[in-house]
């Protein structure tokens, strides 16, 4: 409740004093200086002039008084009068010092006049910020630019230029831009200005760079999706090699083994019937356990082991 009367206070003094054709309104930064400045001219010489202040919360109160153009000490030093009180200077502006301003004037003849200024006082604006979030394809490369300030600044208005060597291009009221750029355009330059009624700051962006770690971060990720599937395949490869090494050998091993027998005699005919058959199955095959003999009947292996069984064999054999 005490806060809405406040503000109604306020806007009551605001109509009352802004119901003028000669009220000025005028901007001012925070810690710098303004002067308000009356540009009235009088015939009759001025007897009094008075300035008097109102806040947000509406409280009117005279700071500065002048009577016969010799001005009083200001009840403030951040208050001064200058041009026989026509001029209010006032230094080292703060937030409160935003509101509605009158000058008061009265003259020889008892008449009077007044006139009044709205008083806004703006902090200056920050180095803007350029955040950005982006992405790369075969053909594109697209990002989004946020431009934003850090500090709690009031009536801020965001514009983007876009630089290139051919034009200039400008979008206003957007603190966000949506880009897609295609090589050619990676070196076009991005500003972002930041403005209120009395101060503006920008920041810029090159592409290129951003970019350009786009497109080199995609394909390090390629090269790692290709790494990691080397790193579990490859194991797989060779444990199924080493499985299939294992089984065939293991088949081989189990396979039955063709023999060729002669069947050694009592006779030189015999022994060379032997030798021949002998003879022409090493000629087929590497594998001496392979060939063999049969003496009186019974199957004998021709394998180092028992070559001693067959000496008349051996002879031909020069072995």
């Amino acid at each position: 409740m005490i806060e809405a009367a406040k503000i109604c206070l306020f806007v009551f003094v605001l109509h009352v004093w802004g119901d003028r054709k000669d009220q000025l309104s005028l901007n001012g930064l925070l810690e710098q200086s303004i002067h308000l400045t009356n540009r009235l001219d009088f015939i009759q010489p001025v007897k009094e002039v008075s300035w008097y202040f109102a806040s947000f919360e509406g409280k009117r109160r005279r700071i500065c008084q002048c009577v016969n153009n010799i001005s009083k000490p200001c009840g403030n030093e951040h208050f001064e009068l200058h041009s026989n009180c026509m001029v209010l200077l006032i230094k080292n502006l703060t937030r409160a010092d935003s509101g509605l301003y009158e000058t008061h004037f009265i003259l020889q003849d008892e008449m009077t006049e007044s006139t009044s200024f709205n008083l806004t006082v703006y902090d200056p604006v920050p180095t803007p910020t350029i955040s950005i979030l982006g992405s790369i394809n075969a053909n594109s490369c697209n990002l989004t630019l946020h431009c934003s300030v850090t500090a709690n600044v009031s009536a801020l208005h965001y514009t983007w230029r876009s630089r290139s060597l051919a034009e200039e291009e400008v979008y206003s009221n957007i603190s966000t831009m949506e880009l897609s750029l295609n090589p050619k355009t990676w070196d076009n330059e991005y500003e972002c200005v930041v403005h209120n009624h009395v101060s503006k700051n920008m920041a810029s962006f090159i592409p290129r760079h951003t970019c350009l770690n786009l497109d080199n971060g995609h394909d390090r990720h390629n090269y790692y999706i290709i790494l990691s599937l080397l790193v579990i395949v490859l194991p797989l490869l060779i444990w199924f090699a080493v499985v299939l090494n294992k089984t065939l050998k293991k088949e081989q091993d189990s396979a039955p083994e063709e023999v060729t027998y002669c069947e050694v005699g009592e006779s030189k005919t015999d022994d060379m019937d032997c030798y021949q058959a002998l003879h022409i199955q090493l000629n087929k095959t590497d594998d001496i356990h392979s060939v063999a003999c049969r003496h009186n009947g019974r199957a004998v292996p021709y394998t180092f082991n028992n070559l001693f069984f067959f000496p008349r064999v051996l002879d031909k054999l020069s072995i």
